[in-house]
C-alpha cells in the first residue's frame, strides 16, 4: 500500500512558544484520529528553540470528490489557527 510522508518545518514567533507549544498536543491527537493516519510527531530542534518539525505518514486512500472549499479536517483547521507558527516548504535532502 502507498504511504504518504510529509515533512513540515514551522518557525515559532518570538514571544509565542509557549502558546503554540500549549496547541500541538491537540494537533497531534486530532491528526492521529484520521482516517490512514499512519503516524504524526512532533520534534523541536535543537539548535533553534523557536523551531520544530512535524512528520506525518499516511495511507491516502480514494480521495473525497473536491467540494471547492478549504481544507476543513480537525487537525488542519487546528493547525491554521495556531498563532505565531510560520510552515515552510522542505526542501529534499541532497
Amino acid at each position: 500500500m502507498t504511504e504518504l510522508q510529509v515533512i513540515a518545518r514551522h518557525t515559532m514567533t518570538a514571544g509565542k512558544e509557549q502558546e503554540v507549544l500549549a496547541l500541538l498536543p491537540k494537533l497531534l491527537q486530532a491528526s492521529r484520529a484520521e482516517p490512514g493516519n499512519v503516524s504524526f510527531v512532533a520534534y523541536r530542534q535543537l539548535d533553534d528553540e523557536r523551531s520544530y518539525v512535524l512528520l506525518s505518514a499516511t495511507h491516502p486512500g480514494k480521495p473525497p470528490p473536491p467540494t471547492g472549499k478549504p481544507h476543513t479536517s480537525p487537525s488542519w483547521s487546528l493547525a491554521r489557527s495556531c498563532p505565531g507558527s510560520t510552515a515552510a516548504p522542505s526542501r529534499p535532502s541532497t
